[in-house]
């Protein structure tokens, strides 16, 4: 008689074993040596070995002597600007905006803040992160918004575009120094941009966008 044929319900497209597992669950269990079946892109069984005995799948990582945790959330972060990280060290955050952060993100192109999402984004997954919410506040028209958006979702993330809303310069953004050209667009502008970018938005994307008033 040949081999009994495999149990569907048992076959995955990937198996992680050996390694210590954060479950994050109810109970908060650390299983060492547990195993993860993930099938297409959803984790479907999490256990001990023995309770994974009869799982087969295509691939299978050795993840002894590893931690497999669950996927890191980035509440709050600005991909554009991984592009220049490191410069302006040692400036403490007024002069940081004042002298490079604010002439910066005037400066930036369509096609840079693009390329700063992709980046910090493929950062991103290789740090173990697997959600962020970009907030993000440079060239912020409907179809750069969407690019970044798109950019976020090429590296395998899932999260939002928060789309920086500023609307007009107020006087206390004046005292501040912050100049005339971050204020691209008026409040009634700001609202119909978000709303547009939203709209547009794919059903069922990864990434969504999202208002973010910032001033």
């Amino acid at each position: 008689m040949g081999e009994p044929a495999p149990d569907a319900h048992r076959r995955a497209s990937l198996l992680l074993t050996g390694g210590i597992v954060v479950t994050m669950d109810d109970d908060r269990r650390v299983l060492d040596g547990g195993v993860v079946a993930v099938r297409e892109n959803r984790i479907v069984a999490v256990g001990r070995a023995a309770d994974l005995a009869g799982w087969t799948a295509d691939e299978v990582v050795d993840c002894r002597a590893k931690a497999v945790l669950p996927g890191f959330v980035d509440g709050h972060t600005h991909l554009y600007q991984s592009l220049v990280r490191g410069l302006g060290e040692g400036l403490s955050i007024v002069p940081w905006l004042r002298e490079f952060m604010w002439p910066y993100s005037i400066a930036l192109s369509a096609q840079d803040a693009v390329a700063g999402a992709r980046l910090g984004a493929l950062e991103a997954v290789r740090s173990g992160i697997t959600t962020v919410v970009d907030h993000h506040y440079a060239q912020t028209d409907v179809a750069t918004t969407l690019a970044v958006a798109d950019a976020i979702e090429q590296a395998g993330l899932r999260g939002a575009v928060a789309r920086g809303m500023v609307g007009e310069r107020s006087e206390i953004a004046a005292r501040r120094g912050q100049p005339p050209a971050l204020f691209r667009y008026g409040l009634a502008d700001e609202v119909a941009i978000t709303a547009e970018a939203m709209q547009h938005r794919p059903s069922g994307s990864r990434v969504e966008i999202w208002p973010a008033p910032i001033n």
